[in-house]
């Protein structure tokens, strides 16, 4: 039988449309409005046809949907039911709170349909189809707001990511300490770009592939130097921030795919010599 997914959302059309999404990738969708509801339907479906997958938004008309994943992780018969918070990327706290409280994944708002649905079929144990895309999640690290609104869009609206826009190292170390906040890339600002590399690989050893923005007038695209400088360019590929962030974008995914073009090497590890340029970057060199 097709696994069984409670989502819980005050808006009736992330309902319809998630619902709608799940169904079309083989799951069966209870959607309710409130706690209320979620809590009636947690008691009429316990025993005869149980969840597999609990979908909660954040903000509930009539309370917190954290609480609602507290009360799921007390009842010693739903505490190891998978949840997924759904939340804006505005409210990087109730990230944090919901994975802090014991929430297996979240998803931002407006979400991302490719990597919700390969989140639901991972998260439930139920396998994907062999046409199912790859959905990746990029953790994007930088102080300028509109240059992350603009990049996350195109990555988000335009290969399908889940993208975590954040705009300090501070907020990058508090995602990255919880369980559960693993990324498959990044890209940082270069002022920051040491310090997320250090956080990123004490959470995930095998590396995972960057792309540093960087302001200084030597920076070039494509980087026609590139096999000059360093022979083995791996993880951390440096580009100009005046690039549009559909180059970007795309850059990060053929990456992520490991498709990438020539003067982009697929390996997951960055050699001392990238490390060394970009923290003569960093320093102004």
């Amino acid at each position: 039988m097709a696994p069984h997914v409670l989502l819980v959302d005050d808006s009736t059309t992330v309902r319809m449309v998630i619902a709608a999404e799940l169904r079309e990738a083989g799951f069966r969708v209870t959607p309710v409005p409130t706690l209320d509801a979620a809590r009636r339907a947690f008691a009429q479906y316990r025993e005869r046809d149980p969840f597999h997958l609990a979908i909660l938004d954040v903000l509930l008309p009539d309370g917190d949907g954290i609480d609602l994943l507290r009360e799921i992780r007390r009842d010693p018969a739903l505490e190891r039911l998978p949840v997924m918070i759904l939340s804006s990327d505005a409210r990087f706290g109730s990230r944090l709170r919901g994975l802090g409280v014991g929430a297996d994944d979240f998803v931002g708002k407006p979400h991302s349909k490719s990597f919700l649905v390969s989140r639901a079929h991972v998260l439930t144990g139920n396998p994907q189809t062999e046409t199912a895309p790859r959905a990746f999640r990029v953790l994007l690290v930088d102080a300028d707001a509109g240059l992350r609104e603009a990049l996350e869009k195109v990555l988000r609206v335009g290969h399908g990511c889940d993208v975590v826009s954040l705009e300090s190292v501070d907020q990058a170390a508090q995602f990255l300490d919880l369980e559960g906040a693993g990324v498959d890339g990044a890209v940082v600002d270069r002022r920051c770009f040491l310090r997320v590399l250090g956080l990123l690989r004490s959470k995930q050893p095998n590396g995972v592939p960057m792309i540093v923005l960087d302001d200084s007038p030597s920076a070039t695209w494509p980087p026609v130097a590139a096999a000059k400088r360093n022979t083995a360019v791996a993880s951390a590929l440096v580009m100009p921030r005046t690039i549009g962030p559909s180059t970007v974008a795309e850059v990060m995914m053929c990456r992520l795919v490991e498709e990438a073009p020539p003067s982009v090497s697929s390996s997951s590890k960055i050699p001392i010599a990238t490390i060394d340029a970009v923290r003569r970057l960093a320093r102004g060199a």
